[in-house]
């Protein structure tokens, strides 16, 4: 994967992420997805007309024009309509997507102090990718 040093100056920070914050946690998954997508190489300005809560991402893309698929790519933001969000790091030929993400945990109460990680999961299972 490309380094997250963010050395380009977009989010994440290595410390000191904006509020709001989930917690105690280090980050939040809007914070760095956004970070991570322009560090990708996304266009900023579309990038950025991506803000709020993540559940609202979806149809803040597709009011502004934004391509959206159920079809994953590498790059791409992966949107779930319950709210969250994390970048598509690779496409896997088993049917799969690794992402990255902030401070999200899968299981109600799981841990969320991390700055970001990934996993690897169902392309099926975001509802929408995004790809500003």
């Amino acid at each position: 994967f490309p380094s997250h040093d963010m050395e380009g100056g977009f989010a994440p920070a290595i410390t000191n992420p904006p509020s709001p914050k989930l917690g105690r946690s280090k980050g939040n998954c809007t914070w760095y997805a956004s970070g991570r997508a322009k560090q990708w190489g996304r266009n900023a300005a579309n990038v950025d007309r991506l803000t709020g809560n993540a559940s609202n991402w979806g149809n803040q893309a597709i009011n502004a024009g934004l391509r959206t698929s159920r079809t994953p790519e590498r790059d791409a933001i992966a949107q779930w309509d319950n709210g969250h969000v994390a970048i598509v790091e690779m496409v896997n030929s088993n049917g799969t997507v690794t992402i990255s993400e902030s401070s999200y945990s899968a299981t109600i109460g799981g841990p969320l102090d991390y700055l970001y990680g990934t996993r690897t999961i169902p392309a099926s299972n975001p509802t929408r990718y995004i790809m500003p």
